[in-house]
This record gives C-alpha cells, structure tokens and sequence, in this order.
C-alpha cells in the first residue's frame, strides 16, 4: 500500500495530540502533517512533518490551509478542535475538490451540536435526554414558572471542556452571567453513585465536581453506518479524563438509541462524543461534540481506534473490517508526559532563543561517539577534534576506558559503559549519538552477541532522553548476496551471516525506539568494508590483505575472479559522517547507502595493486593467483540518495587508497 498523508490540523491541541496518538497505533502507511499556528506547539513534534498554518481566525485560513495540502500532497485531513471543525465541515466541498477527503460531520449537524441551546430545544423533541438549556435572558422566566431550579450551571454557548464553567446557587450569581452563556440545570449523579456525597458537596462550594461522567462515544463510516460504540465512566481534572474506566449498561445505549437514526440523517458522519450522566431520573446529557476527542488515543489503546477505521472508510482501504470494539478488561490513566525538542528543528523557535539569549557565537553540539578506539570511530575524532575545535564538544563511550585515555587528547571527555548503566553520563546534553562501536565480523558469536546486547541497552536509553540525533553505522553485509545491482535502500534483506543478522537487529531496534518520539532524528548508515592506511588498521579487508601479501613476496591469492568489491577509503567514510552532521536534519530517511560507486572485481583489484606494488618493491616477483574462476559473490551499493542529501562523494580514487598502504607504516 502506497504512504497515506494525513494533515491534522491544531495539532498542538489536546484533540489533536490524541488523533497523532491514534495515528502512531495504526498499521496503515501514515505519514502525518502536525499543522498548527505555534511553532512550539507539543503534538506537531509527535509528528513526521511540522507545517505552519495561519490562525484559525485569518481570514483567508481555509484557502492556505488547501493550498498547503495541495502543495504536501495530503490525501486526508482531520480538524482538530471545536472551531475547526465548524469552520472546516463547511468547506468540505472545496477541499474535495482539490483532491482531499475530510473526516467531519455535515455543517448542519455541527451547528446543533456546537449551540448548547439548540441541542436542548431540538434533539429533546426526539429523545428528552439532554438537560434544559437556557440563554441569559430567559432563564429568569424559567426560574418563574419553576421548570428549573437551583443549583444551575453555566457555561459559553459555544464553548468546550470546561472553560468559562459557572457553579449557580442563587439568584444573585446570575448576576455574573455573560451574554453569550448558556445556562443548563445540573446532571448531579444517582443517589447511589459512590461520587454523590463528594458532588454535592463541591457543588455547595460553588465549585464544579469533574466525576461520574459518562462519556458515550460513537463512529459511524463515511456513508452512516455506524462503526463502534463505547461508554466510559470518567473523573476530570480542568475539563481534561484522568481517569477512564469501561462501563457497560445496556440502560445507556436503550435511551439513547432513538437519537442514532435522526442524527444520521442529520449528516453525523465520523467521531460523536456525548458527555451526561445517569442520574435518579435516568440518563442525562449536557455536552455534546461531532468531533474526536482528548481520550480519543487512550480509547485506541484500549483497542478502539476510529482515527484509523475512520481513514480507512473515508479512503475506502477496508469497507469489510469489523466493527470497532475495546478491551473491557482495561481501564486507562491520563497524566501530563515530556518532550524535548532540537532547535534545529524549528527556524521559528531558534530565532525567538537568539532573542531572548543573544550570543556572539554560536552553541556547540555535543557529539557522543561510540568505538572511539577503533578504525573508524578513531579516525572520525581525530578529524573532529583537529579540524572542527569550535563546532563541536567531542564526548566517547568506551569499553576500554584506559585505551581511550591513551588515543585522546585531554579536550575529548570519556565515559565507561558503567557511566552510562549508573546515570553518570549526562546523556540529556547530548546532540548527537554516533554509534560505530560493533564486534567485527570475525569475531566469536559470543562476541557479536554482546555487541547487539550493548547496542540495545545505548539505543534504548538514547530514546528515553530523546537524544535529538542518533545514527547507527551499519554494514552493507545485511543485503547478503542478492541478485539486485546495483544494491538500493529498498533491496530485499537478506543477511548470510551472524555479523549481518546482528546488524540489521540493530537497524530495527533504533527504528522502533524512536518510532513513539518523531522529534528523534535517527538513521542507520550501511557502510561497505572500509581501508585505507590510517591508524586503527586492520589489515584483513581484501584490498589490505593483497598489500601484505605483496609487501611479504607472497603471490596474491584471490577466490573468484569476478567477486566485485565496494570499499571505501577509510578517509570518505569520515567525511561522509562529517557531512551528514553538518547537513539539515529535517528530512534523514531512516536508511542510507553510503558507499564507493566505483566497484572493481577481485581479478582487477589485484592487477592494481601488482601494478601500484612495483613502484615500491621494483624487483617484487609476486603473481596473481585466482581460485574459483567465473565465480560472482558480492554487488556494490547505490549510494545516490546520500550523496544527493549531503553532497558527499568519495574523493579518493582505489589507486589512492592502494597507494596509501603501501606508504603506509605501523
């Protein structure tokens, strides 16, 4: 199935924090739009897009809003609070046009539900639920004809949650009612409710008792049909559930069920939350919402996800699914959680800091570096330390502290592995996680283990501080042998080794980790082998092996004539890494090649090096010998989309590299 780009509008909202919620329990292609007016907005970041809209109240918002669409390609488009549902639901028709479906209600429909008054006066003639509803100036007269009495609530006509809430016990509290609020009488809770005494009691301190509330929630799909239905019996805290507990009375669906057909043919198409309570005389509705709600995510943890049942109806994906159904056995907690965010993320947020802490130079990243004691992770530090002093505060990991201490200078801070499991490592100032710490592949099962084991524990605690940047060096050994050349990010995987199996376990470890957190850059970088003289060699890759063998007098042994090879100079493969740091990180795919796109076969490879050889031993009588003919065991990467991200090339030539190891001394 292609990528689905859905736009959610106010995201920052809490309804839509609880759609992005929903969204990341989908299994469908999702690529989400956080579109808000604040740039430091909370849910945008949940994100994999943040995108900046006008206010709601601009004027020309509906037509920006569709031309942003357009210009992202959004497929589907989910409002994410009361107003822009009212505004967006008359619209529709020209968003449709424009190619894009909206999950919304008719406007008909949402006029009712968003005027309190009109609710009460209208839907009561079909089911006489919904508590007596009353603008400012007629609730004197019905004080006077006693078809209410204190204690009242009021709240804006047009209002949400529990913002603007007024407790009334007399007549001379109506005295602070504003013009456009609504006045209704109290749905207070059964005599037998264990919330009762507790109600009356904060009602008797002007003070709104937030529990007992019912919140009775419905979908029906794109044509009316109704999708799922739940009811849960809430506490509240400002308006927001804190906790939500499943509840099932078959009293509340039988009163209700006379309003289901008229409000369908009113054009109720997607989410309907009522909110009520069941009281001595019944149920009892006060609030009502055609629209997703703030427990809309919760309630998809709980196994009722209609932010994904109703994409999939508006998109016609899975007309045959079975209807929406929850987990009875759970109940849910809602609490407020933490995010933190990379400047870089946002110019907008990134200027307001250089307002308010103006600095003549700018902030240095801190990089954390795995494998700092090996051949590329060394090389990667020396090359930041010497020619990048300014730009960066240079941090390793190592398992071999001692070593470490040796390699470095006295500006590079090194940690133990201990640091990092005891919390002495202040991984919450960390920019930039660089891990290219592994066991090679040489190395005992055993080993390789302990490498994926160390791997998952860094990856794991990376993504609980939300260390903006992490990237994984990966290995080119995780396509195995295919038949696809040359190798692209989509080829098929298909490891042959432990080393390789290893490798991608760690790619789909990072992936997941950061999946809960969009603000995570990460990516994981497959390198081919590397060489070239630089310290940390080892001389065991192909083309360092040949070197030897010539150096030693001994004939060059090559298995295959046709075995390609991609190698990239130990050199290229630091730029490369410096490169993609330096580089904007809004768009880092999860994956990249990044290898030499010039490839050689063993049979070449050796005259090379024969060829280079002579320069340096004149009277070397080496020859090649060439084992497995016609053989054809590896194919390089195609390292296009990191060269076309970063601008990076290979800048050394294979005669270079060769050249390099034979000048090269230990």
């Amino acid at each position: 199935m292609k990528a689905i780009h859905l736009a959610i509008s106010c995201a920052g909202s809490g309804i839509g924090q609880s759609i992005v919620d929903s969204c990341k329990l989908s299994d469908l292609p999702l690529v989400t739009y956080g579109f808000d007016c604040n740039p430091r907005a909370y849910g945008i970041y949940d994100c994999d897009q943040q995108v900046l809209t006008p206010k709601i109240n601009d004027p020309n918002y509906i037509s920006e809003i569709i031309e942003i669409c357009k210009i992202k390609g959004i497929d589907i488009f989910i409002p994410g609070t009361d107003h822009d549902v009212h505004l967006v639901s008359k619209h529709v028709q020209s968003f449709n046009e424009a190619g894009i479906e909206v999950i919304v209600s008719s406007p008909e429909f949402v006029d009712i539900v968003r005027d309190k008054e009109q609710t009460s006066t209208v839907l009561n003639k079909v089911a006489p639920l919904f508590v007596k509803s009353y603008r400012k100036d007629a609730i004197f007269y019905a004080l006077q004809r006693n078809e209410v009495d204190f204690p009242l609530i009021a709240k804006p006509l047009g209002g949400s949650g529990s913002v603007g809430i007024q407790i009334l016990l007399d007549r001379s509290d109506l005295a602070h009612l504003k013009d456009d609020d609504v006045v209704q009488e109290l749905a207070v809770p059964a005599t037998d409710d264990i919330n009762y005494s507790y109600f009356m009691d904060q009602i008797s301190l002007r003070i709104n008792p937030q529990v007992s509330e019912l919140s009775i929630h419905m979908v029906t799909d794109r044509n009316g049909r109704l999708m799922g239905r739940m009811v849960t019996y809430n506490k509240l805290k400002s308006g927001v559930p804190i906790e939500i507990l499943p509840y099932e009375n078959e009293e509340v669906w039988q009163a209700i069920e006379p309003l289901i057909e008229d409000f369908i043919e009113r054009g109720w198409r997607g989410p309907l939350n009522i909110q009520g309570r069941l009281t001595d005389n019944g149920l009892k509705l006060y609030e009502m919402n055609a629209r997703f709600t703030g427990i809309s995510g919760l309630r998809a943890h709980l196994g009722f996800n209609e932010v994904d049942a109703c994409i999939r109806s508006w998109l016609h994906l899975d007309d045959k699914r079975s209807k929406l159904t929850f987990n009875p056995n759970l109940f849910g907690l809602r609490q407020t959680s933490n995010k933190v965010v990379h400047l870089s993320r946002s110019e907008e947020v990134s200027e307001l800091v250089e307002i308010l802490s103006p600095k003549e130079t700018k902030n240095k990243q801190t990089l954390l570096i795995t494998g700092s004691t090996t051949y590329l992770g060394l090389n990667l530090l020396e090359t930041l330390s010497s020619e990048y002093p300014e730009d960066y505060h240079i941090w390793v990991l190592s398992r071999d502290v001692e070593k470490a201490k040796y390699l470095h200078s006295d500006n590079v801070r090194i940690f133990g592995f201990s640091d990092l499991e005891q919390g002495k490592l202040p991984i919450g100032n960390v920019d930039f996680l660089i891990h290219t710490a592994f066991s090679r592949p040489f190395k005992s099962k055993e080993n390789i283990a302990n490498s994926l084991r160390i791997t998952s524990k860094l990856f794991s605690i990376a993504a609980q501080h939300q260390v903006a940047h992490i990237i994984n060096v990966s290995s080119q050994s995780v396509y195995g042998r295919i038949e696809d050349k040359p190798l692209r990010e989509s080829s098929k995987i298909a490891p042959e080794s432990i080393y390789g199996h290893a490798k991608y376990s760690a790619e789909l470890m990072l992936k997941e980790l950061c999946r809960p957190h969009k603000q995570i850059k990460h990516t994981s970088l497959r390198l081919p082998g590397l060489t070239g003289a630089a310290n940390g060699i080892l001389e065991i890759d192909p083309v360092s092996e040949l070197v030897r063998q010539l150096k030693n007098g001994e004939d060059l042994q090559v298995d295959g004539e046709l075995t390609a090879f991609d190698r990239l100079d130990i050199r290229d493969a630091v730029a490369a890494l410096i490169a993609f740091i330096s580089k904007d990180d809004k768009n880092w795919k999860s994956v990249y090649n990044v290898g030499n796109p010039n490839h050689v076969n063993s049979k070449e490879l050796s005259e090379k090096v024969l060829k280079i050889g002579k320069d340096y031993i004149p009277h070397n009588r080496s020859i090649l010998k060439i084992h497995n003919t016609g053989t054809d065991a590896e194919q390089g990467m195609d390292s296009s989309q990191f060269m076309e991200h970063t601008g990076w090339s290979p800048k050394y030539s294979l005669e270079e590299t060769i050249d390099s190891l034979f000048r090269y001394e230990h």
